[in-house]
């Protein structure tokens, strides 16, 4: 889902509303930026615990990992991403 794009972050679900909410206001619960998955592979404050648990340094290496599916589904839970 999220190698192509169809996933239930802000980034993409906001553009799916009607009216559509604009990208600037697809905010994170942390608001401190558009929650996309790279914000929450990277930026995110509330996710900052998951970074030292995972290897990566890239979205590529992130993918890479053989347990991206759970880093993925912590990130939907801690974001109540549903």
């Amino acid at each position: 889902r999220y190698r192509c794009g169809s996933h239930n972050l802000k980034i993409e679900s906001g553009r799916l509303c009607n009216p559509k909410i604009p990208r600037d206001d697809r905010l994170c619960m942390c608001n401190n930026g558009i929650q996309s998955l790279h914000h929450c592979l990277f930026e995110c404050p509330l996710l900052h615990d998951l970074y030292g648990r995972y290897p990566y340094a890239s979205i590529e290496e992130a993918f890479a990992l053989p347990n991206i599916a759970d880093l993925l589904l912590e990130v939907e839970k801690m974001l109540n991403v549903t």
